[in-house]
């Protein structure tokens, strides 16, 4: 795969982004936070089994551009690695 083909997930991955509001319920928000962490650290993880210069923390970097989506519930910490870390704005029974 090519630096374009790594692009292209990225940005599909942060269009996909979920936007959580305030009044969501709080299984939907963290269902959504989840899924979507997990498809990001997937996705990186893969990449960078296809091209031995794929740079995760770019990555990361281009598919967490729409993080204040979600500021309502979650702040979302880079790792590093291609791991990222959800942490709970208010508490939340996890």
């Amino acid at each position: 795969m090519t630096r374009k083909d790594f692009q292209l997930i990225a940005d599909s991955l942060a269009a996909a982004t979920p936007h959580l509001v305030q009044d969501l319920p709080e299984q939907y928000a963290k269902g959504a936070a989840t899924v979507w962490r997990q498809a990001v650290s997937i996705a990186a993880h893969r990449c960078s089994e296809t091209n031995p210069r794929f740079d995760c923390d770019r990555f990361i970097d281009a598919c967490t551009v729409n993080v204040h989506r979600m500021e309502n519930w979650f702040t979302v910490n880079h790792i590093g690695g291609g791991t990222l870390e959800l942490v709970a704005v208010h508490p939340i029974e996890w």
